[in-house]
């Protein structure tokens, strides 16, 4: 099997994305199991693929709605769909769908689910919202939160959790969402959050780039050497710790230095608004756009 590197990444004629699921379709939110099923949530229903992307499935049975707003994978492996109507799970890997919550007063940007099994909503008006039974019940956790608006949500090793906001930077949690306290950003639009191997903690804002953080996320630094675009939608890294982000208008950057510097790489991409990334255990990388539904790389992305 051929490898992008992408270190060398200039030296290759062919184009580096191609597209996967070819609908025209806005893509929300891309997930993906152990089992190495790829879901897809769109707003016409939920995409599934067995082959790494190379075809699609639609899987809308038992569905109300197919306007889907977050995808997650529990650590079951059981599938949760969030709705305009409620929270659904597959535990078939996407044939069939049940309805298992009426869901949200507002609309969810992320979900997460931590070690013990945990699931966190974060929405658009009403902040924060926790699981613990696999998604039946749900409680609302704003306690030291400022802003209910959460874009992003992210889990370091230890159990601590990040919240992106809207125009209050990022909050964290210690202890399982009960309380929040500010953990910098203050002002800023906090789109995307990822944190790789070492550590480090990378926030993708909208209109001041890429911040990160080396300390776990007591300070901050901006890191947008290269970026010409610093409206950042999404984030996501791989084992060899490159990082692509994905913006709104100019496609998608990567970095193999921690974010130091970043180069576009966009050969083969029709649509330059990238809503979601996401790499895959074969080492693929998908980019879900607005119009264009899934693009994927070429070859696996490896060290």
């Amino acid at each position: 099997m051929l490898f992008f590197a992408l270190e060398n990444h200039n030296i290759y004629s062919q184009n580096f994305w191609q597209q996967s699921l070819h609908r025209n379709m806005r893509v929300e939110s891309i997930v993906n199991n152990s089992s190495g099923y790829i879901f897809v949530g769109t707003d016409s229903g939920v995409f599934r693929s067995l082959n790494n992307g190379s075809s699609w499935t639609l899987t809308n049975s038992g569905l109300s709605s197919d306007r889907i707003q977050r995808l997650a994978i529990k650590l079951d492996g059981e599938v949760l769909a969030v709705i305009d109507e409620g929270v659904f799970k597959s535990t078939n890997n996407g044939d069939s769908w049940t309805q298992i919550s009426t869901g949200f007063p507002s609309y969810v940007n992320s979900l997460l689910v931590n070690s013990s099994g945990h699931i966190f909503a974060g929405t658009e008006v009403d902040g924060l919202f926790r699981s613990t039974d696999n998604g039946v019940s749900w409680s609302q956790i704003n306690s030291g939160l400022t802003d209910g608006t959460i874009f992003s949500l992210a889990l370091n090793s230890s159990g601590k959790i990040f919240a992106g906001t809207n125009q209050s930077g990022i909050f964290t949690s210690t202890n399982n969402g009960n309380n929040w306290s500010s953990s910098g950003l203050a002002n800023e639009n906090v789109y995307a959050i990822v944190i790789n191997f070492s550590g480090y903690i990378f926030a993708g804002t909208g209109g001041d780039g890429i911040f990160r953080s080396t300390d776990n996320g007591n300070n901050w630094s901006g890191v947008n050497s290269r970026l010409t675009n610093t409206n950042v939608y999404s984030l996501a890294v791989n084992s060899g710790g490159y990082i692509f982000a994905g913006t709104g208008g100019d496609a998608i950057f990567h970095s193999i230095n921690s974010g130091s510097s970043w180069s576009d790489i966009n050969s083969g991409l029709t649509d330059f608004n990238i809503f979601s990334l996401v790499f895959n255990s074969s080492g693929y990388i998908f980019a879900g756009t607005s119009e264009k539904a899934v693009f994927r790389s070429i070859q696996p992305v490896t060290s």
